[in-house]
């Protein structure tokens, strides 16, 4: 979120400096400036994840490290529970989420609002005097003509199929207004500002937190207006004549926003009321050629901002708390600070804290967390503070299984060196694999490799079979683990399933 302010930030300022300098151009310029600035923000999450070949700052390759843990195959993982995280990172999107919502549900009004509009208007037919007046104003015929039976601003709706909405008393206008309104409609329409309503809506709920949001949004508002009036002064309407029929309708009629139309005479009214009686302004139409150029450069701008990253540095002395699954801290854990030619070595504290450092010289630098009964935990340094949480080592069983007679003494399980609050489990009943005699006279011998799960209850879960020299071996082999039953490990005095892999080894003696 705050990579995105920042960009976000960039781009409305570029967009706002840009606006500056064009004023001697003309409103449809400046609109488009903004529509861009405010499609760019949404396109910011889209870019997030380009790869990292666009970095400007130079990218070490680090070795990749596998951390074990307990297989799907396996059918159950330990318990766990992780360090308690930092409410702010939570809060803050839940912040965001409630307003990004309240800012949906106005738009939905607003869209629902028109829709109910439109149902409720009346559809003026082709021989209706208000068509001929729409089609000397250049509307075709997959505009829609409706005449609501309320007094509101006349509206331009619609993406897919647009609309132009009067209000009930347009019966009664003259032909001069009716042909400046649907001009100024028109213009929306020909310019698909429906559409940049749309995305400039979806940008204000996105970045609802962003005041420069709020004020990109206004502005294109305003731009926009502008530049519908400028096309239709353009048509040979006289200002003052426009000016009065603008002024008349925002005093008469209902002047409400609706967020997915564009009303003729809402807000900002004075301002562009100056801006018409203005002969000095520029109010060139922008053509497709110059729109392709502006969004070419936009996304040459955008695109680079979007990809950058900030490049982390490597700290000079790095901390942090090491924990086991339940939360616990861990005591006198090592912590292996390296790189390709240096390395450092500090353990942990009794409250699980460490301090290591300073880390320099070339990198990249990484850190190895080994504690006895935990699987040795691998990151990268990247920041300076870690929290760090182990899991809980695998245990090993290794049976040998001679070929003369049915009666075979395996060894037990090989125990693991534990420290701090971790009691691996313990085998306390083996029923003895039996070596088929089919197999014994084929002469095969070899290893029947197992993994299991050691449930909470001692019991033998999701046995199944990594390798073997013979499925006849696998049978015998996973008939007797079945049978087996263990003290299960400890954590902190609480029994958790385990991962565990079993070896059982067939010989043939001479």
């Amino acid at each position: 979120m705050l990579e995105l302010i920042w960009k976000s930030t960039v781009v409305l300022v570029a967009a706002g400096t840009a606006t500056v300098l064009l004023w001697r151009a003309s409103a449809a310029v400046r609109h488009l400036v903004w529509v861009l600035a405010l499609a760019g923000l949404l396109a910011l999450p889209l870019f997030e994840s380009m790869p990292a070949t666009w970095r400007v700052a130079q990218v070490v390759n680090v070795p990749a490290v596998q951390v074990r843990i307990p297989s799907a195959s396996a059918g159950a993982a330990v318990h766990r529970r992780t360090a308690p995280p930092d409410g702010l990172p939570l809060a803050a999107f839940v912040i965001w989420f409630a307003g990004a919502v309240v800012c949906l549900a106005r738009w939905g009004r607003g869209i629902a609002r028109v829709a109910s509009m439109r149902r409720n208007a009346v559809a003026l037919s082709d021989s209706d005097h208000s068509w001929d007046i729409a089609r000397r104003a250049g509307l075709r015929g997959r505009v829609q003509l409706l005449r609501s039976p309320e007094e509101i601003i006349p509206l331009a709706a619609g993406i897919r199929h647009p609309c132009v909405l009067l209000p009930a008393s347009a019966s009664r206008w003259t032909e001069d207004r009716l042909r400046v309104v649907l001009l100024h409609e028109h213009a929306h329409i020909r310019r698909r500002d429906s559409l940049t309503q749309a995305l400039a809506e979806l940008a204000h709920c996105l970045y609802w937190f962003h005041p420069l949001v709020w004020l990109a949004v206004r502005r294109l508002r305003v731009e926009r207006e502008r530049a519908c009036d400028d096309r239709v002064l353009l048509a040979g309407t006289g200002a003052s004549d426009y000016a009065s029929h603008l002024l008349h309708l925002a005093r008469s009629l209902q002047s409400a926003e609706f967020s997915p139309a564009v009303g003729m005479a809402g807000a900002h009214l004075e301002t562009r009321v100056r801006a018409i009686l203005n002969p000095r302004l520029n109010r060139r139409v922008l053509g497709r050629a110059s729109t392709v150029v502006a969004c070419i450069l936009a996304a040459c701008l955008v695109l680079p901002l979007a990809a950058l990253r900030p490049q982390p540095s490597t700290p000079g002395v790095v901390t942090g708390t090491v924990y086991d699954p339940a939360g616990a801290r861990v005591p006198n854990a090592v912590i292996l600070a390296s790189t390709s030619a240096n390395e450092l070595k500090t353990t942990t504290d009794q409250e699980g804290k460490f301090t290591i450092g300073p880390l320099t010289g070339p990198g990249p630098w990484q850190i190895n967390v080994q504690a006895p009964g935990f699987a040795p935990h691998v990151l990268r340094v990247d920041k300076d503070h870690f929290e760090i949480t182990l899991d809980v080592g695998h245990i090993q069983q290794t049976v040998v299984v001679h070929g003369k007679g049915t009666s075979v003494a395996p060894a037990g399980p090989q125990r693991v060196r534990v420290g701090g609050a971790v009691v691996p489990a313990k085998l306390v009943y083996k029923l003895d694999p039996e070596y088929p005699d089919d197999v014994r006279s084929r002469g095969i011998e070899g290893n029947v490799v197992l993994r299991a799960i050691i449930s909470i209850e001692g019991t033998v879960l999701s046995l199944t079979s990594v390798s073997s020299p013979d499925p006849a071996l696998t049978e015998a082999a996973l008939k007797a683990v079945r049978e087996w039953r263990y003290e299960p490990s400890l954590l902190n005095g609480e029994p958790v399933e385990t991962a565990t892999t079993i070896t059982v080894n067939f010989e043939l003696e001479p």
